[in-house]
């Protein structure tokens, strides 16, 4: 100690107020939970990035249990049908052969009407000239509608007729819907939609004509026979399975009807 120097004394600095230490710990407090909050939002966001991320796999199985999970996948839009055909139409007088032109895929009918007072017959020809499908036949006026290519195309038709006659080849698509019920007088065609062939339903079939009644059924690939009688007649028959046409041959009124 320096002479007439007194003593010196270091004192510690004063302690900061009560206020402002609460301050200081609440701000570390708080910087604290912010950088827990900012972990978590980062981690939650890679776990979202995680399961949201696209799936290469098609299907996923899950283990041990018998579900399969697959992509949703979009169905095609059914293909609207064909729109029907228009008509095409043939006259005449007395013998004729009619080459047929060029039709589509679809089945087709013939509608015949003949005018004259003798015989009148209607024949599908094939390529090489033989008949190959018999389409109607009658004694006088006549009008009829038969199946033209059901089974087989034929290349033309021959007419042999006493009168004036008229051919009619018409979309297949036209001929009227059976429905559970079906009338008429001479030969027609029906068409049949699936909802209606049952297994072995028994149908009700009636003729009041004095020759023929013929009753074909026609699918995709095949024929048949499920009348076929003479004159005057009460019945009862299936239509098979798959039926597409119904072919009924007649010279006079019939009816077909499912009890």
């Amino acid at each position: 100690m320096q002479p007439g120097a007194g003593p010196r004394f270091v004192f510690p600095p004063p302690a900061p107020p009560a206020a402002a230490r609460g301050n200081r710990r609440l701000l570390i407090v708080l910087a604290a939970v912010t950088a827990g909050l900012a972990v978590l939002c980062c981690g939650g966001a890679g776990v979202a990035a995680y399961l949201l991320r696209p799936r290469s796999q098609p299907a996923v199985t899950l283990p041990g249990v018998g579900v399969r999970v697959s992509p949703e996948v979009s169905q095609p839009a059914p293909t609207p049908p064909a729109p029907l055909e228009a008509d095409r139409v043939f006259q005449g007088r007395g013998g004729k052969v009619v080459l047929l032109p060029d039709l589509s895929d679809r089945v087709h009918m013939v509608v015949m009407t003949h005018q004259g007072s003798g015989g009148f017959a209607v024949n599908g020809l094939d390529g090489t000239g033989h008949i190959a499908v018999l389409l109607g036949h009658g004694y006088g006026k006549y009008q009829g509608t038969m199946l033209l290519d059901a089974m087989e195309r034929p290349a033309a038709v021959q007419v042999r007729a006493s009168g004036g006659w008229k051919l009619v080849i018409r979309d297949a698509r036209r001929a009227s819907l059976w429905t559970g019920k079906g009338s008429g007088k001479g030969s027609s065609v029906l068409r049949v939609e699936p909802a209606w062939a049952q297994p072995l339903a028994t149908v009700r079939y009636a003729h009041r004509g004095t020759s023929n009644f013929v009753i074909r059924s026609y699918d995709s690939q095949s024929w048949d026979l499920l009348v076929n009688e003479i004159g005057r007649q009460d019945g009862d028959t299936t239509i098979p399975v798959g039926a597409r046409y119904l072919e009924i041959e007649a010279d006079g009124a019939w009816s077909l009807t499912q009890p």
